[in-house]
């Protein structure tokens, strides 16, 4: 299973094309809501495997040595390679037959929160719709313990996917 063309373009609308500084030529990294910089279609910048966070570097000239991704057609390749890696988690801990909706559901919440084993146990165990319902829309909301309102639209737009409903945001989110 392969993440279908309607999820890439959804991660890329809720990610949005990060560029920090109109002002400078190139795309530049900006702050996400939970203090990691990242750059392209959200990917998060690291160093020795570590994610850059603001509190250690707090100006984006500090960060601007650690840039992978300057133009348009490098956030696409990231984004690719980065959805790549994603796919891999989601089928190493996905140990159930799910839908193509159920799947790209699973590989957008992956790519913005990691893997949860939660929602693993909850989807590998066959759990009711209403469980798994809960789980999408009430965890991962938060960033640095502040509910966001942008991180309740995307759980409850994944929800959506994942039951099959649709692939559409109807709303528009102001950063």
């Amino acid at each position: 299973m392969k993440a279908s063309q309607k999820i890439i373009e959804f991660i890329k609308k809720y990610e949005s094309l990060h560029d920090g500084d109109l002002r400078a030529i190139g795309l530049q990294p900006k702050l996400d809501g939970a203090g990691i910089w990242t750059e392209g279609w959200g990917h998060a910048m690291t160093k020795n495997g570590k994610f850059i966070k603001v509190g250690d570097y707090p100006t984006i000239n500090m960060v601007l040595p650690y840039r992978k991704i300057k133009t348009i057609s490098d956030a696409n390749k990231f984004l690719k390679s980065d959805i790549a890696k994603v796919e891999k988690l989601v089928l190493r801990n996905l140990k159930t037959r799910v839908t193509q909706n159920q799947y790209d559901a699973l590989v957008s919440h992956a790519y913005n929160c990691g893997i949860s084993q939660t929602m693993y146990q909850l989807v590998n165990g066959k759990a009711t719709q209403a469980k798994i319902k809960k789980w999408f829309t009430t965890k991962y909301i938060t960033a640095q313990g502040i509910p966001l309102k942008g991180l309740r639209y995307r759980r409850n737009d994944e929800w959506e996917i994942f039951a099959g409903i649709n692939y559409e945001r109807e709303y528009k989110l102001s950063v």
